[in-house]
């Protein structure tokens, strides 16, 4: 059973707390007021809006990945309890599941999410494998029609498709369905704007005029910041207004998608948006910037450009769609250029996709592309600022490398000796081709994502062993939006190990895409093979009733009907294999939840292949993967953690390995590290020729894996300072364990002795 995570719960009490104690005070308006591009829309970005004031944080749209940009780019989450949807589709909802998670283990009690019908479904659905126990999750309502704190009033805005039809719902059989929409009932709107008007500021007290007019320190001065006229102990009469400043007017912001052409009469005809428009009543009141989810296609719609002429040409229309570019994070690239020097052929460098820009028409209304992290600064007012943009510097990432103590010795020494491994790596197959999307365990980090490994068979052939949340951007940033959408295409099927959300979150995204690259490709469809659990078919199917339409775009396989100790092959089974062309594909029940199993993969050239999933030390594993010529086990812990290790029901670096030897494996790649372990995992003793570590963007073919194990020194040595720490952190843990021990000890001897 899992911990009682007794550190979230704590905190979720000293924050309802801390709230109660100061709910009857009276709560300032922010001073500051920026909107922050999180996910600009570009190819392997979500599009996410992060609003950041003195006084709270919010969030428009979280697809897949946002929680991650959050986490390198150090946008707060602990303050963040609003978050606002303008479409229900997974692109805009993907990452809500991970972030909900996160955001409950750091203790906020309560977070509301604004927008469309259908959006509190998402936590219905997820029970199954999502524990959301210490956090109230409040859904309001197009219908609740304005929403209003202590920082600004927010206004919804319902958009209807044309003639009040919206196709995007499914039946339980996943074919599409009208679903009507109402102008009467505003909670039947799938799409919602939101204009956005943060609250006035009080004028700001002049203590030069103050003194001028001969007011003392003191009370009076607070009379006076608060609007009230106060009287001179000589009689004279000084008023507020000539000592205070005026109050400076909210300045609004508006955010908006229209997902398709069929939403654009429904926009030009919206009222509220004519009070933000040319037509405010003043000139205050008009959007100083409108934020555009908008896709490129619906944009340059004629209908489109003349709603965006209805606004001053001051405004600026900030877009974040498909035109911006993949450049998202700083700490993948650094990481890739570091890892790169060690070998180029392993570690690849990534792919930019640089921005399509926008056409001439749309330029001329005053409209940019959204870069990660520009922000558009609102109060005080600087409008448009790019001053921390994302960008790339390979030079610093490689000076940086070499400056880690001994780097550059231990380069050289690990090339000289791959020089001397090359007869032995001669003449080994081409394939299987090992990329791994994503290493980490639980939840994504900066350097590494939830689990993910695609598998390249053959030439024409790809498997993808998990599809944790964000693997298509992953898969993006490697292979660069074309080559991903062939890989794509050749992706025949994908192996869910077990419910957990780190393992399959990301499939839903992978499934749309699949789709969109066969029909740009304009390659007949073929559904993919999904092999998974049976909690796959349920759970996908809401997803279709509630959000996107994605049961047609694959066929169910059970992990049980795959089970390699079956007496005679299953029907499926026996299909499966002429489908992908392949000697065997087996599946394992293993030792973590229920329903969780790893699986065997035999080619018909002869190597095999074997993954975990997630386990503890497995016997039946042992007994499936025998003769594997390669292993691929987690190691989610530390050997010193090993208690820990089976509480979560895990294994360790060195239980893994064992696992491989007693398998026969040739070869064992370690993978699904918990994010303690961000950079590189403690290598022990046990580490030997035949292991090797596995770091996301790695692409592992069998002629490298002879050169694996002799990364190890180089990579200590470029890790140099987070390996210490880790080491540090361990001797504590086991510092503190003892005294623990020691401690129950002496109160037990004193037990014995009292008795």
């Amino acid at each position: 059973m899992p911990k009682v995570p007794t550190a979230a719960i704590q905190l979720r009490a000293q924050r309802i707390n801390a709230k109660a104690k100061n709910a009857n005070k009276p709560k300032p308006r922010p001073s500051e007021i920026s909107l922050w591009v999180l996910g600009n829309g570009g190819p392997a970005n979500p599009q996410s809006l992060y609003v950041s004031t003195d006084q709270g944080r919010y969030l428009f749209n979280c697809g897949e990945g946002t929680q991650r940009l959050a986490t390198e780019h150090k946008m707060k989450l602990s303050k963040l309890e609003h978050l606002f949807f303008t479409h229900n589709k997974w692109k805009n909802i993907g990452g809500l599941p991970g972030l909900a998670l996160t955001v409950q283990d750091i203790g906020i009690p309560e977070f509301f999410i604004h927008g469309p019908a259908n959006m509190e479904q998402l936590f219905e659905m997820t029970k199954g494998f999502m524990m959301l126990q210490n956090i109230t999750i409040t859904k309001r309502n197009p219908s609740d029609r304005v929403f209003s704190d202590n920082c600004m009033e927010v206004v919804y805005v319902p958009l209807f498709p044309d003639e009040g039809l919206d196709s995007s719902e499914s039946d339980e059989n996943g074919a599409k369905r009208p679903r009507r929409c109402s102008q009467d009932d505003p909670d039947s709107a799938p799409v919602v704007a939101f204009i956005c008007k943060p609250h006035s500021r009080p004028g700001q007290l002049n203590l030069e005029k103050c003194v001028s007019f001969g007011v003392p320190p003191g009370p009076l001065l607070g009379e006076l910041k608060s609007g009230r006229d106060v009287t001179l102990p000589n009689g004279t009469v000084v008023k507020s207004r000539d000592v205070v400043s005026p109050e400076e007017a909210g300045p609004v912001f508006i955010v908006v998608e229209v997902p398709s052409e069929d939403y654009l009469q429904s926009l030009l005809e919206a009222e509220p948006f004519k009070s933000h428009q040319v037509t405010a009543s003043q000139e205050e009141h008009a959007a100083k910037v409108v934020v555009h989810f908008t896709p490129s296609s619906v944009m340059r719609h004629p209908l489109y450009m003349e709603w965006i002429k209805r606004f001053p040409a001051s405004t600026t229309h900030l877009v974040l769609n498909e035109s911006a570019s993949s450049l998202g994070s700083v700490a993948l690239h650094r990481a890739q250029h570091r890892l790169h020097l060690l070998s180029s052929s392993i570690f690849p460098l990534l792919n930019v996709e640089e921005s399509s820009g926008l056409p001439k028409e749309l330029a001329e209304l005053n409209c940019v592309v959204g870069e990660t992290l520009s922000r558009y600064k609102l109060r005080p007012f600087h409008g448009l600022q790019r001053d921390s943009v994302v960008c790339v510097d390979p030079e610093a990432y490689v000076q940086e490398a070499h400056s880690s103590y001994g780097f550059t010795e231990k380069l050289e020494e690990l090339k000289a000796a791959a020089a001397l491994k090359k007869d032995e790596a001669a003449g080994k197959p081409s394939h299987p081709e090992i990329l791994f999307l994503g290493t980490a365990s639980a939840i994504p980090g900066k350097d590494r994502n939830v689990s993910a490994i695609l598998i390249n068979v053959s030439e024409d052939m790809t498997v993808l062993l998990d599809c944790g949340e964000g693997t298509y951007n992953q898969l993006v940033r490697f292979y660069g939006l074309e080559r991903a959408r062939r890989v794509l295409t050749r992706l025949s099927c994908v192996f869910v190990s077990h419910l957990h959300a780190d393992h399959h979150l990301g499939l839903v995204k992978v499934l749309k895409e699949r789709q969109s690259a066969f029909e740009i490709l304009g390659v007949p469809y073929e559904p993919l093979l999904v092999v998974a659990p049976r909690f796959m078919v349920p759970w996908m199917g809401r997803c279709s009733r509630a959000f996107d339409t994605v049961m047609e775009l694959f066929r169910y396989v059970d992990n049980a009907s795959l089970l390699y100790d079956q007496e005679s092959p299953s029907p499926e089974k026996l299909e499966l294999l002429q489908k992908l062309k392949l000697k065997d594909f087996s599946t394992v029940l293993v030792l973590h939840c229920k329903n969780a199993y790893g699986v065997t993969i035999t080619a018909e050239t002869g190597w095999k292949l074997t993954y975990s999933g997630d386990t503890m030390p497995c016997d039946a594993l042992i007994e499936a993967g025998k003769g594997s010529d390669i292993l691929i086990h987690e190691a989610t812990m530390e050997d010193d953690l090993a208690e820990e290790a089976v509480i979560k029901t895990h294994s360790t670096t060195s239980q893994a390995i064992e696992v491989g030897e007693r398998m026969g494996a040739k070869f064992t790649l370690l993978t699904h590290f918990s994010q303690r372990y961000a950079k590189l995992p403690l290598i022990s003793d046990k580490f030997h020729g035949t292991v090797g570590c596995a770091f996301d963007h790695m692409l592992v073919r069998p002629s490298d894996l002879p050169v694996l194990p002799l990364l190890f020194p180089a990579l200590k040595s470029l890790f140099a300072e987070h390996y210490e720490e880790m080491q540090e952190k361990t001797a504590k843990k086991l510092r503190q364990k003892a005294l623990l021990n020691a401690s129950t000890n002496s109160s037990d001897v004193k037990l014995q002795t009292s008795a």
